[in-house]
């Protein structure tokens, strides 16, 4: 999740509250977010997101399951980085209240 920092999400957990498998994020504030079509683009490069409408807020989960080392998650986090991109979501995202990474 360290590749997620660059660019710009806030976490909906503060850091001492977060496990390494599952992490929640906000949906970036912007008028071309669309989770659905997050997941789709991230889903050609080769990863899953999930919802995580867990929470009264908008937010999507990143999980770590598996054989997944440190290569793979900056490749993961490099392929949400590029489907932001062909949104036309510029990165890093603009807001900094929150929780930062």
């Amino acid at each position: 999740t360290d590749s997620l920092a660059p660019l710009g999400f806030r976490w909906f957990l503060e850091p001492d509250l977060r496990t390494p498998i599952i992490h929640t994020l906000h949906a970036p504030e912007h008028p071309n977010w669309s989770f659905d079509d997050l997941y789709h683009r991230v889903r050609d490069l080769g990863f899953i997101l999930y919802p995580g409408k867990l929470t009264t807020e908008d937010t999507f989960r990143v999980g770590c399951i598996g054989a997944i080392d440190a290569p793979v998650l900056a490749a993961a986090g490099a392929a949400i980085g590029v489907a932001l991109g062909d949104m036309g979501i510029s990165t890093p995202l603009n807001s900094t209240i929150g929780h930062p990474a």
